[in-house]
């Protein structure tokens, strides 16, 4: 039987395009996360550097949260293994805002720097394809810094820039091939200055991580912290909460709930504390960033 002459253009055509889609490869599936970074992450290594002191109760096992938070739900969704290096309180270079206390002046320096010296000097550390690492810190470096006092909101956003630029480098160095940059979620009421001065260092980091993937040809992305939670915040019926502004950890009812019976209360509630959000508001962040991971 002869072939008309398009319909062996169409097998030609056909034979070339499954033959690059056979070259193309799909993203090495996630073994490892490893993270480095503050409260938003740290799962008891502050707790545990202070003799289980801090934070304390009605603090759920060390977290600042009533319940696991977001890089646990994320290890558990990819089903791997959590190398977890955060450290509550820690700034974006070597120092921790908690170490101004005297009583724990022994945990100053456990910044995010220091994290990573952990990893690379102290364990060795060597990334690969089959790793992922979160780097989510900032938020300590403009503490308490007044909005009207707009040279030094900005030298302390230059700086928490910078160091989460190096420490991109550095990892970067031992192999790294995927990093997601955390930005700094909204406060308890959005648009107050506090919340403000963190949406200017949002843009900032925004720049940071698309100049370290430009120059490095890696996958570096920011994980939109904020704008996940300010839309559960704008529209929180949408995700089942009912209160946006109020904080958990202010009422008995809510705070004294235990994760391991069930958060029928706290889950409607969106902030924890004043700086943390609910371990509800972990796990949506959790399957946002799943989104970003998985093929």
């Amino acid at each position: 039987m002869r072939t008309s002459l398009s319909t062996r253009t169409f097998i030609v055509a056909l034979a070339a395009l499954l033959s690059a889609c056979a070259g193309i490869q799909s993203p090495t599936p996630i073994q490892r996360v490893v993270v480095f970074g503050d409260s938003n992450v740290d799962d008891g290594n502050l707790f545990r550097l202070t003799g289980d002191k801090v934070p304390a109760a009605p603090n759920w096992r060390g977290r600042n949260s009533n319940g696991p938070n977001v890089a646990e739900y994320v290890a558990q969704g990819l089903g791997a293994k959590l190398q977890n290096y955060g450290v509550s309180g820690a700034t974006s270079g070597p120092t921790n805002v908690v170490g101004r206390l005297p009583a724990y002046k022994s945990i100053e320096i456990t910044g995010m720097r220091w994290q990573v010296d952990q990893f690379i000097q102290k364990d060795n550390g060597r990334l690969g394809a089959a790793d992922v690492v979160i780097l989510w810190a900032g938020s300590n470096d403009i503490l308490g810094l007044d909005r009207k006092n707009t040279p030094v909101l900005t030298a302390a956003i230059s700086q928490a820039t910078g160091n989460t630029s190096s420490e991109i480098d550095r990892l970067l160095a031992v192999g790294a091939r995927r990093i997601l940059v955390a930005n700094r979620t909204p406060r308890e009421a959005l648009e107050n200055d506090n919340d403000l001065n963190g949406i200017d260092l949002n843009r900032a980091l925004a720049a940071t991580v698309a100049e370290a993937a430009k120059r490095s040809g890696a996958d570096i992305r920011v994980f939109d912290a904020y704008a996940s939670v300010a839309e559960m915040m704008r529209n929180p019926a949408r995700f089942g909460f009912e209160q946006v502004n109020a904080l958990c950890i202010q009422l008995p009812a809510c705070a004294n709930e235990s994760y391991e019976s069930g958060l029928k209360t706290a889950n409607g509630y969106v902030n924890w504390d004043a700086a943390h959000k609910t371990t509800r508001v972990h796990q949506l962040m959790a399957d946002r960033m799943l989104g970003m991971l998985k093929p």
